[in-house]
């Protein structure tokens, strides 16, 4: 039935159909008519509501108010408003899929949109009250609205739990898409590089360098980044930084993040023989090895020469210097040498006497 001033609603159910714009016409018995237009589109349009509520309210002493945070996540409360008591407005919050068409996306992916309308008041400030689950306290969290032209961020925010606040006129939320924008950040920990040695990690393809422990990337939307460390870190021509972790990955972002990043300190430890010809040692050539870790030592005299014992002027401990096969703590890097000395020779003569 239709209301006093001519109006109605209906309800009805359009089968399938396919994708286009329709009309819908409605003709009373008296030949009066009025035609609806919706289109039918497998596509979502883009900024359509996927959660729709809406309310009339009732303005006293300034103030009115409008709940769908069950529904929609939002709730507005309005104060300031100059108009007389019981005055009647109409306030309406749908949860949009996307930024709707025609507005330029905000500077930094929004974690939600959404289109606040309030109708039929002109003045006061309306309190924005919107859940989402992306929303924390630790997290950096403002809301925006679009101004026709930009996006402005609503003032004095606060946060609790999932739940984002803050500040907008009235007159700016005639059906006004606002977005919540949170980011987190991200912390890289290294342990294990020597303090003032610089290292790296790239992240969603921006690399930062650093001569502390941490590199922090801030202002990070929720979503899934990749990121990569060095597995090995330069610190001098003989000492480096070798991972003993994972140094790429991952990481799906929905909170802030700490990333631990080990390594382990290694010497550059060479071998000679001395002399050069008098033997050879095992290992041979130069190897890495962990700081404060032992390594297996052998010596091979060559023909005619025999062993000594092991010689070094740097950080390197001996478990016993003398034998040939033995171990050593490495604390430095540095030369291990072998030193070998040549065993003596000597020449027999026999002498012959005949006794006559």
């Amino acid at each position: 039935a239709a209301s006093p001033n001519g109006s109605f609603s209906i309800l009805f159910t359009v089968p399938s159909m396919p994708n286009g714009t329709y009309a819908v016409k409605a003709v009373d018995s008296y030949g009066d008519f009025a035609t609806a237009y919706f289109t039918e589109s497998t596509v979502p349009v883009q900024g359509a509501a996927l959660k729709y509520a809406s309310s009339i309210a009732y303005v006293e002493n300034g103030s009115a108010s409008f709940n769908a945070t069950q529904s929609v996540g939002v709730s507005v409360s309005i104060s300031g408003a100059s108009v007389p008591d019981n005055y009647p407005i109409s306030i309406s919050a749908s949860m949009l899929n996307g930024v709707p068409a025609g507005i330029m996306p905000t500077a930094v992916k929004a974690s939600g949109y959404y289109d606040i309308s309030i109708t039929g008041l002109d003045t006061g400030v309306a309190l924005l009250s919107i859940t989402n689950p992306y929303v924390y306290p630790d997290a950096s969290v403002t809301i925006v609205y679009w101004n026709g032209n930009s996006w402005v961020s609503a003032s004095n925010i606060t946060v609790s739990g999932h739940t984002v606040s803050g500040y907008v006129p009235v007159k700016s939320l005639s059906g006004t898409p606002v977005a919540v924008i949170v980011t987190y950040t991200v912390t890289f920990t290294e342990t294990g590089i020597p303090p003032g040695t610089s290292w790296s990690v790239t992240f969603n393809g921006m690399t930062e360098l650093s001569s502390t422990s941490t590199i922090t990337f801030t202002g990070v939307p929720p979503g899934n980044y990749s990121w990569s460390a060095p597995s090995l870190v330069s610190v001098t021509q003989s000492e480096r930084a070798s991972s003993i972790g994972v140094t790429s990955g991952t990481l799906e972002i929905s909170s802030n993040a700490q990333v631990s990043v080990p390594y382990v300190l290694q010497y550059a430890v060479s071998f000679e023989s001395i002399p050069s010809n008098g033997g050879t040692t095992y290992p041979n050539v130069t190897e890495w090895v962990n700081a404060g870790s032992s390594i297996q030592l052998f010596a091979r005299p060559a023909s005619g020469y025999r062993f000594v014992g092991w010689e070094t002027n740097y950080s390197i401990i001996f478990a016993n210097a003398s034998a040939i096969y033995t171990s050593a703590k490495v604390n430095s890097a540095g030369v291990i040498a072998a030193e070998f000395k040549q065993i003596p020779s000597y020449t027999i003569y026999y002498v012959t006497v005949a006794i006559v």
